[in-house]
């Protein structure tokens, strides 16, 4: 058998999600996805759903050697979600051992908002008094 995509809307409706948040001038949105796979999987990957996973998710599939070399596959995985999340999440996967299939998502979400009076409030905190024009980074 195959792994494959069912077709669902949903897929459209996370891609038009994903494509909105980087329209946005003031929001930071690193987001990315892999698939990790053991090495001998990936004979059952259907071509088609390596194809609309990356056009939906804009993510790519790696064999790993789950099965034969675990270390390395945690490395893998371990160096992905470092480097995407520019070092936010470290040392994501300890040890898994039955592992044999992995879909890894992460989103690092930045906003900067001007602020245009002396007093605001924002993502529910008690109203501040920078001056007018500073920036604020919400992580």
């Amino acid at each position: 058998s195959q792994l494959k995509f069912s077709s669902n809307r949903n897929h459209k409706i996370m891609k038009c999600s994903l494509d909105s948040f980087q329209q946005e001038s003031n929001v930071t949105v690193l987001v990315a996805s892999r698939l990790f796979a053991d090495e001998y999987l990936m004979k059952c990957l259907d071509p088609v759903f390596a194809k609309e996973l990356k056009y939906y998710y804009d993510s790519d599939v790696e064999g790993v050697p789950f099965s034969k070399d675990p270390p390395t596959a945690w490395k893998a995985v371990n160096t992905f979600v470092e480097e995407k999340t520019n070092g936010i999440v470290s040392d994501f996967m300890k040890r898994w051992d039955a592992t044999k299939l992995m879909y890894v998502n992460t989103i690092v979400f930045k906003r900067t908002v001007e602020n245009n009076s002396s007093t605001h409030h924002s993502l529910g905190t008690a109203p501040s008094s920078q001056p007018p024009g500073n920036t604020s980074t919400f992580p």
